[in-house]
C-alpha cells in the first residue's frame, strides 16, 4: 500500500497559518457585485433622502474683550474715571467665564428672548423652524412658566377663513379650541395663554403650526449644554463664545443678548457700591451740616459777646508756631474722625451684606486698599450665591474670606486710631509747648482760637464729602461695559451638521459594508463545505477531482464514447487514480463518506465504469452490506451477494459475481441480503480470502463501503485496500466531519487516502445525475424518516 506521509506529518499543523488568498477573497466577493451595486445606490438614496430632510445644524460665535488689568484688558475711554477712583477695572477672566455660563444669566436670555417657546411649520416630511416668523404668537404668563413641570404642546390650524383651531396636550391632558379671530385667549391646564398673529394687521391663512412651550429652566440647561465660552489664550482676555443651533438668526440673537445681560448684570454691581457709598455721603453732609451751622454760630456769638477785632502784634510770632501745629493737628483729627465714622459704619454692619463706602478720605492706603479688596470679596460671593447653593464649598471658602477681611478691616481700623490718637497727643503736645509761650495773651484769645478750629475742622469735612458725592454721582452716571465685543456674532452659512460629504462617504462605505457583511457573516454560519477551496483550507489530504452537480436522476452518468463534463471528471478521478496505484500490485480501492446522502456509492458505480472502460477487468463490490444499493441502482435482480459468501451459505463467490449489462469489462459483487450481523462477517477470515482471490482476477476493484460516520465496518476492510477515496458533497458534508477525519488520518485508521469533492455545482452546467442514499435503525443512528432521498 501507499503511504501518504506526507499529509501525515502535515496533519497536525495549524491550517489557519496559511496565507489568505487576495485574489479569491476578492472574486468570492465580486460574485455579489450585483448586490454590492444595489445596496450601494439604496444607501445613496437614503443618504441623499437624509440630506434633504434632515434639519441643518450651524455654529454661530462671537469674540469679546473682558476687562482685566492683569492681561490688559482694561478699556482706554475709562482709565481717566479708573486714575480718579470713581471705578475699578479688575476681573478675574476665569470667574467671569463662570458667570457667562452660568444657568441664571442664560435663564435670563432664554426670557428676554422667549426661546422657551418654540414654533415649527408642518411639512409634509418634516416641520421647518419659524423663528421670529411663525403667523400665530404664543405669550405665557410669567406664573405659568415658573409652575411648568410638563411641555406644553399645541397643533394650531388656521383655516382660509381665518378660522383658528387649537388642539393641545399637557401633562398627558388634551384640550382644544376654536377661534374666529386673534388675539384670543387660550385656557390650557397649565393656565392661560393668550394667542395673537405675528402681523398685528393681518393673520396669515391656510397654515398649519406646531408650538412647544417648555419651562425656561429646562431651556436654560439646554443651551448651556450648547454654548462655548472659551479664553483666545492664557494671556489675554479675549474670550470666544459659541452657539450651535438650527436657526442662524436664534443663535446670533442669543449671543447678542447674552453680552448685553451679562454687561448689565456688571453694571448693576457696580452701581450697588455707587448707590452705597452715596448713602452714606449724604448721611454724612446732613450731619455735619448742622454740626459745622452750629460751629458758626457759636463762633459768632462769642466774637460778638467778647467784641474781638485784632490779635495782639506781640503775640503773632508764637501764634504762627501754634498755628502750624495746629494745622497739623486739624489734619489728624479730620482724619481720626472719618476713621471713627467707618468703625462706627463696620461695627453697624456686623452681619456683612453693606459695602464699605470708598473714597471718603482717608489717606492710609493700607486701610483704603483692605476697604476695596473686602468689598470686592463681598461682590464676587453676592454674584456666587446667585448661581450656586450655600453649600457650595466655594462659597463657604468665599465667605470665610469675607469675614477674615472684615475683623481685618476691624482691626486695620483700631490701628490707624490708634497712631492717629499718639499723633494728635504729640501734635497736642507740642501746641501746648507754645501756648506757655503766649500766656500773656488774654484768655479769650485763646478761646476765639478755639472755637474757630472746631468751626476749620468741620468746614473742611463738609468740603471733603461734597467732592467725594459728586465723584460718586459721576459714577453711577458712567455706564462702562465689563466686556466690549470684537467679533459681531455671525455664521459661516455652512452647516457643521450634517456633513454633506461624510454622510455621502458613510453611506458609500455603508453601500460596500452591509452586502460584503451579510456574506461575511453567513460565511462564518456555514457549517458545510461551499468549495474545494474550503475543504482544501480544512485538511492536508489531496483531493483529485470534483464531481459536477447534475440535472437528472440518473445514477449512471458515464457512459462509453460520450464526452460531456460529468464523463470528464471521472476521467479526471480515473487518472489522479491510477497514478496513485502505479504499482502493480495495488488494486483495490475502497469509497467511503461520513455519512449517507454524499454521494459514494454514485462515485462507487461511475468510477468502475470509467476504469472498465479502459479495457481493464474491473469488479465492483458493494461491502455495504447494513444497506446495499448497488444491486438496485445496476439494474441486479439476484438476491444472494457477498454477504452470503462471508456468513458461508454459498461459498462459489464466482456464482455470485455477475457481468454488468454497461461493460463487458465490469463485473459487479453487490452486497446482497441485510445479515442480522453485519459486524462480524466483515470480520470473518473469508472477507481476506475473497479478497486475495480477486486480486488474482481483477485489474482494479472498487469497493462500496458503509459511511465511516455511522458504523466501523470501513476500518474493518480498510487492511484490505490499497487506496481511500473519500467523498464529500458541496453544501452537504460537515465541515466538522474534515476535522474528524484528519484524526482518523493521523491515528492511522486509514492509509493512502484522497479526497473526492462531490455535487459541485457550476454555472451553465447543462449534465447532471441523480442519486439517493438512505440507512434504517440498523444503523443506530438514522431512522427511516430521515434517510436521504434522491438529490440531482
Amino acid at each position: 500500500m501507499i503511504e501518504n506521509n506526507i499529509y501525515q506529518n502535515n496533519n497536525e499543523e495549524n491550517l489557519d497559518n496559511e496565507g489568505i488568498d487576495i485574489h479569491e477573497l476578492l472574486f468570492k466577493y465580486l460574485a455579489y457585485w450585483k448586490w454590492i451595486v444595489a445596496s450601494v445606490i439604496v444607501c445613496l438614496v437614503i443618504a441623499f433622502t437624509y440630506l434633504r430632510y434632515a434639519t441643518p445644524i450651524y455654529s454661530v460665535s462671537s469674540t469679546i474683550l473682558l476687562k482685566d488689568d492683569k492681561k490688559g484688558g482694561g478699556m482706554d475711554e475709562m482709565n481717566a474715571l479708573q486714575d480718579w477712583g470713581v471705578i475699578t477695572g479688575k476681573n478675574n477672566v476665569d470667574n467671569e467665564i463662570e458667570l457667562l455660563r452660568s444657568k441664571n444669566l442664560i435663564k435670563m436670555v432664554v426670557s428676554d428672548l422667549k426661546l422657551y417657546t418654540r414654533y415649527c411649520g408642518e411639512g409634509y416630511v418634516s416641520d421647518k423652524e419659524l423663528y421670529k416668523t411663525s403667523p400665530v404668537l404664543v405669550s405665557v404668563p410669567e406664573n405659568v412658566l415658573d409652575s411648568l413641570s410638563r411641555s406644553i404642546f399645541l397643533h394650531v390650524e388656521v383655516s382660509t377663513t381665518g378660522k383658528v383651531k387649537v388642539e393641545g396636550v399637557q401633562n398627558e391632558t388634551e384640550f382644544t379650541a376654536s377661534f374666529d379671530s386673534l388675539p384670543a385667549l387660550l385656557h390650557t391646564p397649565a393656565g392661560i395663554l393668550a394667542l395673537y398673529p405675528n402681523h398685528i394687521d393681518r393673520l396669515e391663512k391656510d397654515c398649519k403650526i406646531n408650538i412647544s412651550v417648555v419651562n425656561p429652566v429646562n431651556v436654560a440647561r439646554g443651551y448651556a449644554a450648547r454654548l462655548g465660552v472659551n479664553a483666545t489664550s492664557k494671556t489675554t482676555s479675549v474670550i470666544q463664545l459659541s452657539i450651535t443651533d438650527n436657526s442662524v438668526r436664534r443663535g446670533i440673537d442669543f449671543l447678542n443678548r447674552l453680552v448685553d445681560m451679562y454687561n448689565r448684570d456688571a453694571i448693576n454691581d457696580k452701581n450697588r457700591v455707587a448707590t452705597n457709598t452715596d448713602i452714606f455721603i449724604n448721611n454724612r453732609l446732613k450731619k455735619l451740616s448742622l454740626e459745622l451751622d452750629s460751629a458758626d454760630r457759636d463762633l459768632e456769638k462769642y466774637k460778638k459777646s467778647e467784641r474781638i477785632t485784632n490779635i495782639q502784634a506781640d503775640a503773632q510770632l508764637s501764634l504762627q508756631q501754634k498755628s502750624q501745629y495746629s494745622s497739623k493737628l486739624v489734619e489728624v483729627e479730620t482724619q481720626l474722625n472719618l476713621v471713627n465714622y467707618l468703625d462706627e459704619y463696620m461695627r453697624a454692619n456686623a452681619d456683612k451684606v453693606k459695602l464699605v463706602p470708598t473714597n471718603v478720605g482717608v489717606s492710609d492706603a493700607t486701610l483704603q486698599g483692605l476697604i476695596v479688596k473686602y468689598n470686592t470679596t463681598l461682590l464676587e460671593l453676592d454674584r456666587l450665591k446667585r448661581t450656586s447653593s450655600s453649600q457650595n464649598p466655594a462659597v463657604i471658602t468665599m465667605e470665610n474670606t469675607v469675614d477674615a477681611l472684615y475683623f481685618n478691616l476691624l482691626s486695620s481700623l483700631k490701628s490707624v486710631q490708634q497712631g492717629l490718637t499718639i499723633t494728635k497727643k504729640d501734635l497736642q503736645k507740642q501746641a501746648d509747648l507754645f501756648s506757655s509761650r503766649i500766656n500773656n495773651v488774654p484768655t479769650v484769645e485763646r478761646e476765639y482760637t478755639e472755637r474757630s478750629r472746631q468751626q476749620l475742622i468741620k468746614s473742611e469735612l463738609f468740603l471733603s464729602l461734597l467732592q467725594k458725592r459728586e465723584e460718586n454721582s459721576l459714577a453711577l452716571a458712567v455706564t462702562a461695559n465689563s466686556a466690549r465685543v470684537i467679533d459681531d456674532a455671525n455664521s459661516s452659512g455652512n452647516p457643521i451638521s450634517p456633513k454633506r460629504k461624510m454622510v455621502y462617504m458613510i453611506a458609500l462605505v455603508l453601500g460596500f459594508a452591509i452586502p460584503i457583511g451579510i456574506v461575511y457573516l453567513l460565511d462564518i454560519l456555514n457549517i458545510k463545505i461551499r468549495n474545494r477551496r474550503e475543504l482544501e483550507s480544512l485538511t492536508k489530504i489531496p483531493v483529485i477531482g470534483e464531481i459536477p452537480l447534475g440535472l437528472d436522476n440518473h445514477e449512471i452518468a458515464v457512459e462509453a464514447n460520450v464526452n460531456n463534463q460529468m464523463v470528464e471528471a471521472f476521467r479526471l478521478v480515473r487518472t489522479n487514480l491510477q497514478f496513485m496505484l502505479a504499482n502493480p500490485n495495488h488494486k483495490v480501492v475502497l469509497v467511503t463518506s461520513s455519512i449517507p446522502g454524499e454521494g459514494k456509492s454514485f462515485v462507487s458505480i461511475n468510477l468502475a465504469i470509467s476504469l472498465s472502460l479502459t479495457k481493464k477487468r474491473v469488479l465492483l463490490m458493494g461491502m455495504d452490506i447494513r444497506k446495499p444499493t448497488i444491486g438496485k441502482y445496476l439494474g441486479i435482480t439476484k438476491e444472494e451477494g457477498v454477504s452470503s459468501y462471508l456468513a458461508g451459505i454459498n461459498l462459489d463467490y464466482t456464482s455470485l459475481i455477475e457481468t454488468s449489462s454497461i461493460s463487458d469489462t465490469l463485473d459487479v459483487l453487490h452486497g446482497g441480503t441485510v445479515p442480522p450481523n453485519p459486524s462480524e462477517l466483515l470480520s470473518n477470515y473469508r472477507l481476506e480470502e475473497l479478497f486475495i482471490e480477486l486480486r488474482n482476477q481483477y485489474d482494479y476493484i472498487v469497493v462500496d463501503s458503509a459511511p465511516i460516520g455511522l458504523v466501523s465496518d470501513t476500518f474493518v476492510i480498510g487492511k484490505y485496500v490499497d487506496t481511500a477515496l473519500y467523498v464529500f458533497r458541496q453544501d452537504v458534508s460537515y465541515k466538522k466531519n474534515v476535522e474528524w477525519l484528519n484524526h482518523i488520518v493521523t491515528s492511522r485508521k486509514l492509509t493512502s487516502l484522497s479526497l473526492v469533492l462531490n455535487g459541485v455545482k457550476r454555472k451553465n452546467n447543462k449534465y447532471g445525475y441523480g442519486y439517493g442514499y438512505g440507512y434504517g435503525n440498523s444503523y443506530g443512528q438514522y431512522g427511516d424518516d430521515r434517510s436521504v432521498k434522491k438529490k440531482k
